[in-house]
């Protein structure tokens, strides 16, 4: 539609239904894969495979040719990295009432490791009760134990972690969270004081350097007395850049845990008093699952507060 409507073109959709005029699942598949949004030219995809036929076969992603910076990106690189970790999370779509299988691809035995399959009633056959293990159940106990949870008892238990995650937030608990954020704070301003003032050494012994050379052109000193000043001006250069290197490296950590604090309170700010899980919940926040056989779970979220020391 829009080149023929906007561009003009003399273009035609063979795939065109008259039913409805949305993308159809390939052409979002890519939307969401093209590398063209974030800012990049890709190039060399696809090669002929003879000069005498028209016929193109694509080339492995490590063959193509990618350039940064080439426009101005509209979605940045961390969005883009998300949408592709979530499209590799396999998942199998129920057509159901009892359930729309919200943890498909996400949760896990903790024992063996492997996917949690569905479980149903014997007398049920249209739903499911919760999930089981799958090496459970195909191979028996002999290779792993009985890893069973019921579909309600995992929903609360998830919703009440998320919960209890976001309201850390806000808690009194929390207060020594933000008193550890200033202090990130003040060290931050701390190394960028002392990368100007390891600059300004730098400016000076590179000065030095520039007047023994003035002085060795216009015979003021020896070439002895030359070499003798520059090698002890280039000894002072390198501490002060291995100095700057250290400095740099520590500001880095330190921004480092603020980001993740960032990305932490971001994610669970809107959840405090969250009544549902829906499937978009627990891609956003939730990387796995492990269930345990007495039926605890280990909840690895994709966002953490650095500065709360793991249970």
């Amino acid at each position: 539609m829009y080149k023929t409507r906007v561009l003009q073109q003399n273009y035609h959709n063979s795939k065109l239904k008259d039913t409805t005029k949305t993308w159809c699942y390939q052409t979002i598949h890519t939307i969401l894969n093209n590398q063209t949004y974030l800012g990049k030219m890709v190039q060399h995809k696809d090669i002929k495979i003879s000069y005498k036929d028209k016929k193109k076969r694509r080339l492995p992603k490590e063959q193509w040719i990618i350039v940064d910076n080439t426009h101005e990106p509209i979605i940045d690189q961390e969005t883009f990295d998300r949408v592709q970790a979530i499209q590799k999370i396999k998942r199998k779509s129920v057509n159901t009432e009892y359930s729309d299988n919200i943890f498909a691809g996400i949760l896990f035995c903790a024992d063996c490791k492997h996917a949690m399959n569905r479980a149903y009633a014997k007398e049920n056959k249209k739903g499911s009760i919760g999930y089981i293990c799958k090496i459970y159940k195909t191979m028996g106990k002999k290779y792993c134990p009985s890893h069973m949870i019921k579909n309600e008892e995992l929903e609360e238990a998830v919703l009440s972690s998320i919960k209890n995650e976001a309201r850390k937030i806000l808690t009194e608990d929390d207060i020594s969270d933000l008193d550890k954020v200033q202090k990130i704070d003040s060290r931050e301003q701390f190394y960028k004081k002392q990368i100007q003032i390891v600059d300004a050494e730098l400016e000076k012994y590179q000065k030095f350097k520039k007047r023994a050379f003035t002085g060795y052109m216009e015979e003021m000193i020896t070439p002895q007395e030359y070499r003798s000043y520059v090698a002890e001006y280039e000894e002072e250069i390198s501490k002060l850049e291995r100095q700057k290197e250290e400095i740099l490296t520590k500001l880095a950590d330190e921004n480092s845990l603020q980001n993740q604090h960032d990305e932490w309170v971001e994610a669970f700010k809107d959840y405090i008093n969250i009544e549902k899980l829906t499937r978009d919940v627990v891609i956003e926040l939730i990387e796995k699952i492990e269930v345990h056989e007495d039926g605890g779970l280990d909840i690895y979220y994709r966002f953490r507060n650095p500065f709360q020391v793991a249970n």
